[in-house]
């Protein structure tokens, strides 16, 4: 067995932001220009979103968040192996 996870109907965070605390799935721009994903939380107090929890997490500004969707909002699909 195997799963497809979906990731579609993004937020631009230029649109509208997301509520504070919901736990969501960040597409945003690194160092290198490059797109990465992430899970984090928005903090609307700090404009940043809190990433990898615990010990040594990561805190993205809001300016390099470029789209979120809550992490309650994807679609997951089993995928049946034919053997």
């Amino acid at each position: 067995m195997d799963f497809k996870v979906t990731f579609e109907g993004f937020t631009l965070i230029s649109k509208r932001k997301p509520r504070e605390y919901d736990p969501c799935i960040l597409v945003w721009k690194n160092s290198k220009g490059k797109f990465d994903i992430s899970v984090g939380v928005y903090n609307k107090q700090e404009k940043s979103f809190y990433v990898n929890y615990g010990y040594g997490g990561l805190i993205l500004d809001l300016d390099v968040v470029v789209a979120w969707k809550r992490l309650d909002q994807f679609k997951v699909e089993t995928i049946q192996e034919n053997d």
